[in-house]
């Protein structure tokens, strides 16, 4: 799994030919309605359009 962050692209990034993605990531856990074991349930949220110099 790609993690998002949460910054637009740096220079340096961008002299090191890195993308970056930017968005958050919402991970719920619970339980099982009988105990069992844990239940995770996982979200990706991505933005494609970053501010101008968001460092």
């Amino acid at each position: 799994m790609q993690l998002p962050s949460f910054q637009a692209q740096t220079p340096w990034m961008a002299g090191k030919s890195l993308v970056s993605e930017i968005g958050g990531v919402i991970v719920e856990i619970g339980l099982h309605p009988k105990g069992l074991s844990p239940v995770t349930r996982f979200e990706v949220v991505y933005t494609f359009e970053p501010r101008e110099d968001d460092w």
